[in-house]
């Protein structure tokens, strides 16, 4: 797994543009000479300054490195597609070696999962996050359906998680509705809780299993099972009952992919060459982002070059070496970076 952990910002601050330095480090102190009038700058002030310039610095450094290891993962996936690709016999004919190859090469594809601060850079079907877009996961229930019309009404009691513990979400599911209208009901209330009808994989028209959304960070509570409670017509009657569900994966995702016949290798071999496109557009952008995020570095030159006892002569009345070395010793950085830091 490509993991990075260097850093200080946390990522969705990193990508979101904005600034860790508080408000109150940005106050300049300022004082004022008595004889000239003029401001004088305070160490405070260039304390202030230096972080802020840090600060700036670290996201962009932050977002840098979050695209460079995309980027790497993008290629690590590029190459295992192909591979893939390679070894799909053109008759489309399965042969136990070339499905045991193609499954090698799939848990390979599974297991890429590129992180940066902890937090993932691709969702489950291989995409690149855009960092302000949440991810879903899609499953079923077993056992019941939901959305199945009924010829009573019915009273429904979801169990889902809130912000710090189970809450009780009641429905009212009106008899002989369609299906449309049912989806409806429980989209309303169960929005909130990141939980959806997945209208793209459902055919609301048949008798297979409602698919539903929820947030990927809701996730990992939701497969233990949902806690459900009825009136007799989709549960029955009595306590709640937990009903355990099971993930639904989208073509995007390898997992999906099956190589167990010549169907399966052929209906997978068409997935395999969208992905390969889909990653290969990804990997455009990854790099087009990365230049642009570089751009915004200041450039290293002359303008930035400072002495050290400059600085320290001009400061010492406000006793500023002390803070100073502080800076560097909090800071963690050599005494040539602080200085183009106070700059």
């Amino acid at each position: 797994m490509l993991t990075q952990r260097l850093g200080t910002s946390n990522l969705s601050t990193v990508l979101s543009g904005s600034n860790p330095v508080s408000t109150l480090q940005k106050m300049a102190m300022v004082s004022f000479d008595e004889k000239t009038n003029q401001k004088i700058l305070t160490p405070l002030h260039f304390r202030s300054s230096a972080f802020e310039k840090w600060g700036a610095v670290t996201e962009v450094q932050n977002r840098i490195t979050s695209m460079q290891i995309a980027e790497l993962a993008l290629l690590q996936g590029l190459k295992v597609l192909k591979e893939m690709e390679k070894v799909i016999p053109k008759t489309f004919i399965q042969n136990q070696d070339v499905q045991n190859k193609l499954m090698l090469l799939q848990d390979r594809l599974c297991q890429l999962q590129p992180s940066y601060l902890g937090i993932k850079l691709f969702d489950n079907n291989l995409n690149l996050k855009r960092f302000n877009r949440k991810s879903k996961r899609s499953f079923k229930f077993k056992m019941i359906d939901i959305l199945h019309q009924k010829p009573r009404d019915e009273f429904l009691t979801f169990f889902v998680y809130g912000e710090s513990k189970l809450e009780p979400v009641c429905v009212s599911l009106p008899a002989n509705t369609s299906t449309e209208f049912l989806a409806q009901i429980i989209n309303q209330a169960l929005a909130p809780f990141g939980i959806d009808v997945n209208s793209k994989m459902n055919n609301l028209f048949s008798n297979e299993p409602t698919i539903f959304n929820c947030d990927e960070d809701a996730w990992e509570k939701i497969s233990q099972g949902i806690m459900l409670q009825g009136q007799g017509q989709r549960l029955p009657a009595g306590d709640p009952r937990l009903i355990q569900v099971e993930e639904v994966y989208s073509w995007q995702n390898p997992k999906e992919w099956r190589f167990s016949n010549g169907e399966n290798i052929k209906e997978s071999a068409t997935k395999i060459l969208k992905t390969i496109k889909k990653m290969e557009k990804q990997l455009i952008f990854c790099r087009h982002e990365k230049k642009r995020v570089q751009g915004n570095i200041p450039p290293n030159n002359g303008a930035y070059e400072i002495s050290l006892e400059k600085l320290s002569h001009q400061l010492k009345k406000g006793h500023f070496q002390k803070k100073f070395n502080a800076l560097v010793a909090q800071a963690n950085v050599s005494v040539k970076q602080s200085v183009e830091l106070l700059d």
